[in-house]
């Protein structure tokens, strides 16, 4: 395995971390309670609006990793947002080893409606990196290691073309239950 290969291997990182984009506008009236958004484990799986948001956030974003597609990530965030530029950092650094990552499965562990206003959402999120696969030009292929969970505030703001993350914070995980 090659240096660089590895070296972009263990180079993503949520770090930047921000939420949806060009995601389906959601429905209006859709709103999202945070009486039926409790934290849940990897046993129960979470399920809910605001976990399906996440989702498709996710999903989109491992489309734009899969094809290098720069313009696509930042469109997944709101303009000037800190994490877009972190995110987009990251994706730039496997292009510039010549890797490409596909199959990139974000495991969502919790999720947790903060706060929630015309336009605007605040979520606590627990995930790891489940999977994905980083290939070289050269057909060398190594998986991505799992990572360990991590829980973040990510807010985002609805746009006409959906979910757009807008900023990104650590936040301290909150026990099963509670």
């Amino acid at each position: 395995m090659s240096a660089a290969l590895l070296t972009g291997v263990l180079a993503l990182d949520w770090s930047g971390r921000d939420v949806p984009a060009a995601s389906p506008a959601p429905r209006p009236a859709a709103s999202f309670s945070a009486a039926t958004e409790p934290v849940r484990t990897q046993n129960h799986p979470v399920r809910s609006r605001a976990a399906e948001v996440v989702r498709r956030w996710d999903a989109l974003r491992a489309r734009a990793y899969a094809r290098c597609d720069l313009a696509a990530l930042r469109r997944l965030y709101v303009a000037g947002s800190a994490a877009a530029d972190a995110d987009e950092e990251v994706l730039r650094g496997y292009i510039g080893r010549g890797l490409r990552v596909t199959a990139l499965e974000m495991q969502l562990l919790a999720v947790a409606v903060l706060d929630q206003a015309r336009g605007r959402l605040s979520l606590r999120v627990t995930d790891r990196v489940h999977g994905g696969v980083a290939e070289g030009a050269d057909g060398t292929r190594v998986a991505l290691p799992r990572d360990e969970a991590t829980t973040r505030v990510l807010r985002l703001r609805r746009t006409a073309t959906g979910w757009r993350v807008a900023a990104v914070s650590r936040s301290e995980p909150r026990p099963v239950g509670r």
